[in-house]
């Protein structure tokens, strides 16, 4: 541990860290809605056709994975603020980003069982949208990757030590 940065600071880089990681997920949102959007509008007068609304699903857990990944964050930075000023900052922000790291373990993991979910269904009931759901899955995973590089980077306690 490093005591020779000041309260506040520990405070605000908690704070940072959590709205980055906020912001972050937001973008994968973002990126997630504008690449179905495009699909739906390139795929023209075939959008209703099974390979492009199981695309457009697909894309939907990784949007939901992201969004919720901004909620978890959201929520982290609220417990920085109510537990500003307190005690031990520096214990207290590095238990919040470690519970904020925990919880974005499972993202990954959601949109992993979404995407099998839709696979087998596709596979039993509409086997012309398997291809879709495969392509969409290999979009949606650059947003689970990002996830991962929010969980393991942004929210990373050992920011807390670097001086200046």
């Amino acid at each position: 541990m490093n005591d020779s940065i000041p309260d506040d600071v520990v405070w605000a880089r908690g704070v940072r860290f959590h709205l980055h990681a906020v912001y972050a997920c937001a973008g994968i949102v973002a990126f997630v809605a504008f690449l179905g959007v495009a699909a739906v509008l390139m795929a023209g007068h075939l959008a209703h056709d099974p390979p492009v609304t199981a695309g457009v699903i697909t894309l939907l857990v990784a949007g939901g994975a992201a969004l919720a990944g901004a909620v978890i964050a959201g929520i982290g930075q609220l417990k920085v603020l109510r537990a500003a000023g307190g005690d031990s900052p520096l214990e207290t922000v590095r238990t919040i980003l470690y519970a904020s790291q925990r919880a974005f373990i499972h993202l990954p993991r959601f949109a992993l069982a979404g995407w099998a979910a839709l696979l087998v269904a596709y596979a039993i009931w509409l086997p012309a949208g398997l291809g879709g759901v495969v392509v969409g899955g290999f979009v949606g995973a650059q947003a689970v990757i990002a996830l991962v590089i929010v969980r393991r980077r942004l929210l990373s306690p050992s920011r807390l030590d670097r001086q200046a």
